[in-house]
């Protein structure tokens, strides 16, 4: 019987059973404190290692970086044996995973500022993880990198339950495409940037059944997309943060808090709120008050339920003299036009009016762009300080290491 497939990449064409995994774990020597996040295998080897021995772990994109003094509560490790892991059945990886006291450190995203170091313990990182035997038979695609949040989500899902990793990330939208298909991929999980790059009128794929959508605010038009593109897929909506984790679930656009978070999640002028038990053990200390502001603007849809729908991230607004952009609306308008495929909305610093708002398109294939013409059409439906002053063209929309779209000029 053949091994197992753990870990696949397209691209390097190198894979890695569990048999491999549970080998490579019962060999190694030590556990680093910082893992270079570029191997995406190495870094799960020595992840399940940590676990295992209830270490500390920090996964960044520089093994030479220096880690805050204080970024780790305390040091849980002991003197538990990585080896295990090699010596017993499938269904070890789960007890390892989800009975660990290890601390694992990650950094921010950097989308719209600076990143920064964030230490969880196991309960935050894998909140939502479901193990059964429903999923004993689902394939992930990996689509983003093994040291983002949303990345951790996906493998863990995936080693809990025995199921193959088909890495994605990096990777042009045709050899995505190639590789759902070849590797019969069943599960999804990406930011609504990755969808809109992946998704064509042209491709449809039957065999996936569930997209997770995260990181980005998703609108209907993109879910329309998603429904053409995996028509047999049910759509899922995350709302998550690497300082708070999977918080919120929903089917669209729309998200119902529970009735477990809802004394711990609210709304302050516009903006969501959520209670420091909910963040990162690292972050609870600095939190001044009782709750964190998140940055995420929202419109309440109601009160009892709280629903919410996601409109910005703060940083990301523009200020034009005053007045506030919201770049995704007028990227909305952007990717209305036909000869568009892609667009990216930003502010760029400016001495008279604070900021520029600027845009890169990506055309659509077989079509060309005229930036005044494209500039005349968009004043019909937007304010003129919401028009953009300079447009781009470009091939491809700038992107962040977890698969945002980077709302910085720089």
């Amino acid at each position: 019987m053949a091994a197992k497939l753990f870990y696949c990449d397209p691209q390097s064409h190198v894979t890695h059973s569990y048999d491999e995994l549970r080998r490579d774990l019962g060999a190694l020597k030590s556990i680093p404190k910082l893992i270079d996040a570029d191997d995406g295998y190495q870094v799960f080897v020595y992840l399940l290692a940590a676990l295992q021995a209830n270490a500390t772990l920090a996964i960044g994109s520089d093994a030479n970086t220096d880690l805050p003094a204080d970024l780790f509560c305390s040091e849980p490790t002991d003197d538990r044996s990585w080896r295990a892991v090699s010596e017993h059945g499938p269904s070890s990886m789960a007890e390892v995973v989800l009975s660990s006291a290890a601390q694992i450190a990650l950094q921010t995203s950097g989308t719209s500022g600076l990143p920064t170091w964030v230490a969880h313990q196991l309960p935050s990182l894998t909140r939502w993880v479901r193990v059964s035997e429903k999923h004993q038979h689902d394939v992930w695609g990996l689509a983003y990198q093994p040291s983002r949040f949303a990345g951790l989500q996906v493998f863990f899902q995936a080693v809990c339950n025995q199921n193959p990793l088909v890495r994605l990330f990096g990777m042009e939208s045709r050899a995505v495409q190639a590789a759902i298909e070849d590797y019969e991929i069943t599960h999804l999980s990406a930011t609504p940037t990755f969808y809109k790059l992946l998704c064509t009128e042209s491709v449809v794929h039957e065999r996936v059944q569930r997209v997770t959508v995260g990181g980005e605010i998703l609108d209907a038009r993109l879910a329309d997309h998603i429904h053409r593109t995996f028509p047999n897929a049910k759509l899922r909506n995350v709302y998550a943060s690497t300082e708070g984790g999977s918080l919120l679930v929903a089917d669209g656009e729309d998200f119902t808090v529970s009735d477990e978070l809802a004394e711990r999640i609210q709304v302050v002028e516009g903006e969501l709120l959520i209670h420091r038990s909910l963040l990162a053990l690292s972050l609870q200390p600095n939190v001044v008050g009782e709750y964190y502001a998140t940055g995420d603007l929202v419109e309440v849809l109601s009160q009892s339920p709280l629903r919410i729908r996601f409109i910005s991230r703060r940083s990301d607004v523009i200020n034009v003299g005053g007045s506030k952009v919201n770049p995704l609306v007028v990227e909305r308008m952007l990717l209305e036009q036909p000869q568009i495929a892609a667009a990216r909305v930003y502010g760029q610093k400016n001495s008279v009016t604070g900021n520029l708002v600027c845009c890169d398109v990506v055309p659509a294939e077989g079509c060309s762009i005229d930036k005044r013409q494209l500039r005349q059409t968009l004043e019909l439906r937007l304010q003129p300080f919401q028009v953009p002053r300079i447009v781009n063209i470009v091939a491809q929309i700038a992107v962040s290491a977890a698969g945002k779209t980077l709302r910085r000029s720089d």
